[in-house]
């Protein structure tokens, strides 16, 4: 229960508050606007709801870190694609957009590896 409740709170709420806002738009015409905003609430769904995975306590880092970049690959990278964002006609636009997911994904580990190990 006690995940459950966490994934709602961490995800769920800004979800919510995001179709909110996208509805709001959608109402006011403006779709792509509408689109992006609920495509940012997904993103923030899943990457609030799996940021969980770190409060395993029986499992190692490099395990929750392996763990979650799967979890952002079967969520995030396909609201990237069909997102709008990026140019995405072929599988060498989904191969540059996949760089992009890992570059980012790899400067915020890096960055809260050096973080972490700094305090």
């Amino acid at each position: 229960m006690y995940w459950i409740i966490q994934i709602l709170l961490r995800g769920g709420i800004p979800l919510v508050v995001m179709v909110l806002i996208s509805l709001i738009l959608r109402r006011n015409q403006n779709l792509k606007k509408s689109r992006e905003v609920l495509i940012v609430g997904l993103i923030w769904f899943f990457v609030g709801g799996a940021s969980l995975i770190y409060e395993i306590p029986n499992w190692d880092m490099i395990r929750k870190i392996i763990v979650h970049f799967l979890v952002m690959l079967i969520t995030v990278y396909p609201c990237l694609l069909f997102s709008g964002w990026f140019k995405f006609e072929n599988l060498k636009d989904a191969l540059k957009i996949f760089l992009i997911f890992l570059g980012i994904g790899s400067a915020i580990v890096i960055g809260f590896g050096i973080y972490y190990q700094l305090t």
